[in-house]
């Protein structure tokens, strides 16, 4: 029964995080400013749609590069854990988010689970929207036959594969930051804000073989990477439990309040 209940908490601190992740500052911003800002971003997006689909009429090939709207996505799941440890603070409500009644490991485990699902979510909607948005064009556009789009999918897919792959860590790796940058020890927080942002630069590494083998015509499969990736990825999901647990003892022992 104290299993169940301690699952039932878990559950209930991830999907309060969930409804919460905004600042005040957005909380509180006008209805009117809330839907200008969704107007602004699907116009943007219909016009990168536009001039990616009027490129492909000259080059098929060209259409690939709508992937690259997603090319942010690693230093967004960096600081989507960043975001949910900073937001206590520009709420002012850290002091009663850290006096719940629960070990400050479980309140940075919701957290970490919360900015995850959020990164997961955004990778999603991405792969979903791509993917239609490309069997448009393929169906519309004479020079950009099926084979293109399966090509086009095949890249893309490999390059977010990597993305939920290193999620894990990467959003603890934003905890640690935020955690880091409220203790005692907030005089080494550049420091590591150098060094997890050189780290994730890495990831892109990772990205340019699949999308230079379309951009030249062949054929990339669909999950192109080497072992040696993958027993990486493996590895950074233990490295985030560190940080996690990390981040929970600076929150608990070592806070600069």
């Amino acid at each position: 029964m104290e299993t169940v209940n301690s699952s039932n908490t878990m559950l209930q601190l991830i999907r309060h995080e969930l409804k919460t992740r905004g600042s005040r500052g957005h909380a509180n911003s006008p209805a009117s400013v809330k839907y200008a800002k969704r107007v602004y971003a699907i116009a943007a997006l219909l016009i990168l749609g536009a001039f990616f689909a009027y490129n492909s009429y000259s080059d098929a090939e060209k259409v690939v590069g709508f992937w690259y709207v997603t090319i942010g996505f690693p230093f967004i799941v960096l600081f989507s854990g960043f975001r949910l440890i900073r937001k206590e603070w520009d709420c002012g409500t850290y002091g009663f988010w850290l006096a719940m009644p629960y070990s400050s490991r479980k309140l940075a485990a919701a957290k970490w689970a919360a900015a995850c699902l959020f990164s997961l979510y955004l990778v999603v909607l991405s792969l979903a929207a791509l993917t239609v948005y490309s069997l448009i064009i393929a169906v519309t556009v004479p020079s950009f036959t099926m084979e293109h789009w399966r090509a086009f999918m095949e890249a893309g897919t490999s390059w977010l594969i990597i993305i939920v792959g290193f999620t894990p860590v990467l959003t603890a790796a934003g905890l640690l930051l935020a955690s880091w940058r409220y203790s005692v020890w907030r005089f080494a927080s550049l420091l590591l804000w150098i060094v997890a942002v050189s780290a994730t630069s890495l990831l892109y590494s990772f990205a340019s073989d699949p999308f230079d083998r379309f951009t030249e015509g062949s054929q990339a499969p669909w999950f192109p990477h080497p072992l040696l990736i993958v027993a990486a990825m493996a590895a950074s999901w233990l490295v985030s439990y560190l940080f996690m647990r990390t981040a929970a003892y600076l929150l608990e022992n070592k806070l600069l309040l």
